[in-house]
């Protein structure tokens, strides 16, 4: 079985598999550990900054996050892709705002 945040379906659905593999476990941000706790990459920053595309936001989006998940686990079986992606600039400035103090007011 293979998908994104499948962890997270998997125990809504309150089911479990032997043979599990979580695209969104597989990949991690490379960041400077300055910036602290950084969620995992999304699905679509994946497609983006692993495969070339940008997914598509349309009513049969399950079907393309399906196809999406098995290119991503394809390109490291076949391509040995870096399993390390690089965080995206809203990331970055949204990280960097909440490091810098807030001035108190009054």
């Amino acid at each position: 079985m293979v998908g994104h945040l499948l962890n997270r379906d998997l125990k809504e659905l309150k089911m479990d598999h032997a043979r599990v593999i979580d695209t969104s476990l597989l990949f991690k941000y490379d960041f400077s550990e300055s910036i602290g706790k950084v969620p995992m990459p999304t699905l679509d920053h994946l497609c983006k900054s692993v495969l070339g595309y940008e997914m598509q936001k349309s009513l049969g989006r399950c079907v393309h996050e399906a196809v999406a998940t098995m290119k991503l686990v394809r390109a490291i079986l076949e391509h040995g892709a870096d399993t390390s992606v690089p965080l995206p600039d809203e990331m970055l400035k949204t990280d960097e705002s909440r490091l810098v103090p807030k001035k108190k007011k009054g």
